[in-house]
C-alpha cells in the first residue's frame, strides 16, 4: 500500500471554503483538467462512493473510508 500527501499554504482563504470545494466531487472536473467526470450520488460520507473517470482511461470506483469534517478524508481506490 502507498500513501500520498500534498500540502500548500495559501493566505486569505478560509479552510471552510476549501473543504466545500473538496467535498463537491461532481464539480472536480471544473478545476482538475485531466478528469472527464466524477459522479457522487448522495452525501459525502463514509461508506459512500463515487465514480471517477480520468481522460483516456476507464472509470473506477472510489469509496470514502474516513472523513474528518473540515480537515481531511481518506478513500480506497
Amino acid at each position: 500500500m502507498w500513501v500520498r500527501t500534498y500540502s500548500k499554504i495559501f493566505k486569505d482563504i478560509k479552510k471552510e471554503n476549501i473543504w466545500k470545494i473538496w467535498t463537491d466531487v461532481n464539480n472536480w472536473p471544473k478545476w482538475h483538467g485531466d478528469l472527464e467526470y466524477c459522479k457522487l450520488e448522495g452525501a459525502f460520507a463514509v461508506g459512500n462512493y463515487f465514480m471517477l473517470k480520468p481522460k483516456g482511461v476507464k472509470a473506477f470506483k472510489i469509496e470514502l473510508t474516513r472523513i474528518e469534517e473540515g480537515r481531511k478524508f481518506t478513500d480506497c481506490t
